[in-house]
């Protein structure tokens, strides 16, 4: 088995990953910029999921106050300490998870706005699924002493916002990078994620690319791109 080696560029916890598992011959870039939040030290763990910031637009409608919590939702896996100098990050959610029961660690979840106002939402979470649906033959997962509790009404609300958002193309109210700037200039650390992400070619067409035949919008390629989503079955 290979590895070339840990996300994380100079940061902390990549350079904690060098030390304790490497030498690795290749390091990535730093993930917060990416996907808005870091993987920690302790990464597993269980904890409740539990709404910080319910003025905003993702908790609408689903009756969330602050300190609300959805139980064991948080898990097994999970990101923190999100990168505070990434333009209109968010922290909407957030608390403590425990390894083990015992062991804790802080995780987050975030949302920032992209350059063509469009959005990236981290729930923290691999275990969000498990809040949408129960399918027949279902069960439901145990590690770290901890759980989630199946279907959710809150967090089926939650992710009805977002898809909505994203499809409706609508733009995110937390102010994002002027639009002069280069996604290359907004950050050095994503320039890296932006050379990778060029050399990826889209084959769809707007007329076959299957959220436009779902959603009925075959407007343009780059409107199906803005609302860049998949859909939770």
């Amino acid at each position: 088995m290979f590895r070339g080696g840990p996300y994380g560029g100079k940061y902390k916890w990549a350079e904690e990953r060098e030390k304790d598992h490497g030498p690795f011959p290749h390091r990535g870039p730093d993930e917060g910029y990416l996907i808005g939040a870091r993987n920690v030290e302790p990464v597993n763990g269980g904890g409740d999921w539990i709404v910080t910031k319910p003025e905003h637009w993702i908790v609408a409608d689903t009756g969330m106050k602050k300190g609300d919590r959805v139980p064991g939702l948080i898990g097994w896996e999970y990101h923190g300490d999100p990168p505070k100098d990434l333009p209109g990050l968010e922290i909407v959610a957030e608390g403590t998870a425990f390894q083990g029961g015992t062991r804790p660690q802080r995780w987050t979840a975030t949302i920032y706005p992209g350059p063509k106002g469009n959005f990236v939402f981290n729930g923290s979470t691999i275990w969000w699924p498990q809040a949408m649906s129960s399918p027949p033959g279902h069960m439901l997962p145990w590690s770290h002493w901890s759980r989630p509790h199946g279907p959710d009404e809150r967090v089926q609300k939650i992710t009805e916002n977002l898809l909505r958002r994203a499809i409706e193309g609508r733009p995110h109210k937390a102010k994002a990078p002027p639009a002069s700037i280069e996604l290359n200039q907004a950050h050095p650390e994503i320039a890296r994620f932006s050379a990778f992400h060029s050399r990826i070619s889209v084959q769809s067409t707007p007329q076959t690319h299957p959220l436009a035949q779902k959603f009925g919008r075959a407007d343009s390629e780059s409107e199906i791109r803005k609302g860049f989503c998949t859909k939770v079955l």
